[in-house]
């Protein structure tokens, strides 16, 4: 079902760079929260420059040349729409590089760039993206399943007392879940911290991240249960984790590791690979690592008790 509200806009007969907070709108309008951005519509009669999404209002100063109205003065200032407000609670950092493209990929990494068709309808609010959601009516919808004398499916986890995505199996390496599903595909998710809300079910257990990196080479980052010592080849790199037998937020920074790993800096992650045996209630990207406090319920570990970490 569609809910339709038109709302009067004014403009002038001159370029204009008009914001709309469009988590702001939906709750002013239907008394709900923004999740998405399903289709962009614009009609006849103006002429347009740019189109973009961001995760919060920047400043005229913060932009590239680019991405503001009048791109032969880049002193001019910028219009913003009534309904645009800049959260003074969170200003945007400084853009790093003195150039514009040095400035346009810092914008990008803060933003986070758009996903592959298949993989678009996922949550993105606040600097927070979601690929895997338990709880969705589809949650596998963008990965790929591998199951050899295992299986891969939602069941009841007693603890969090919520449904949980199951990937168990003898052999650990022939049971995982991929994303997205081309094995030739990308994520494009420039998001640098990594969080994956989980429980190790079994013995074994691991998973991979693949990454670009400024050197526009794919280096693999491999995490498993079963490995005592770090094991590193020019791209790819295997070390332990260890873990309990209850659910755990595992956070990591992405950027930080490619750094460490490899000497190369992060650009984007390009694949996430989860092996048995575990169950899964989220896995999602943020602009930086969220204290429990900071996060959604449906966020934290225990979903179920929402002071409980």
């Amino acid at each position: 079902m569609v809910y339709v509200v038109c709302v009067p806009l004014i403009l002038a007969a001159s370029w204009e760079h008009i914001s709309i907070n469009l988590a702001e709108l939906t709750y002013e309008l239907f008394g709900t929260e923004y999740v998405e951005t399903v289709k962009v519509k614009i009609h006849a009669n103006c002429r347009i420059r740019r189109v973009y999404f961001t995760n919060r209002i920047y400043a005229d100063k913060d932009l590239p040349k680019a991405f503001k109205v009048n791109v032969s003065e880049e002193s001019k200032k910028v219009k913003t729409s009534k309904t645009a407000k800049t959260d003074d609670k969170a200003p945007p950092p400084e853009l790093a590089g003195s150039g514009d493209q040095d400035r346009i990929t810092e914008l990008n990494k803060q933003m986070g760039t758009p996903l592959p068709t298949s993989v678009a309808g996922h949550d993105y609010i606040r600097g927070i993206q979601s690929i895997l959601n338990s709880i969705d009516k589809d949650p596998l919808r963008f990965w790929r399943k591998k199951v050899e004398s295992g299986h891969v499916e939602s069941v009841m986890d007693e603890d969090i007392r919520s449904s949980a995505i199951e990937v168990q199996g003898r052999n650990m390496q022939n049971n995982f879940i991929t994303c997205p599903v081309d094995p030739e595909g990308s994520l494009g998710i420039r998001l640098p911290i990594l969080n994956m809300l989980l429980k190790k079910t079994g013995e074994d257990f691991s998973f991979e991240i693949t990454v670009i990196d400024n050197t526009n080479v794919r280096r693999q980052i491999v995490q498993t249960t079963f490995k005592k010592d770090m094991k590193a080849k020019v791209c790819v790199v295997c070390f332990p984790i260890r873990l309990s037998d209850s659910w755990e937020r595992i956070d990591f920074n992405l950027a930080e590791l490619t750094n460490e790993l490899f000497g190369t800096e992060y650009v984007e992650t390009a694949k996430i690979q989860i092996h048995a045996n575990c169950r899964i209630r989220r896995v999602y990207f943020s602009d930086r690592l969220y204290s429990n406090e900071e996060l959604p319920k449906d966020f934290k570990v225990n979903i179920s008790e929402e002071n409980e970490p």
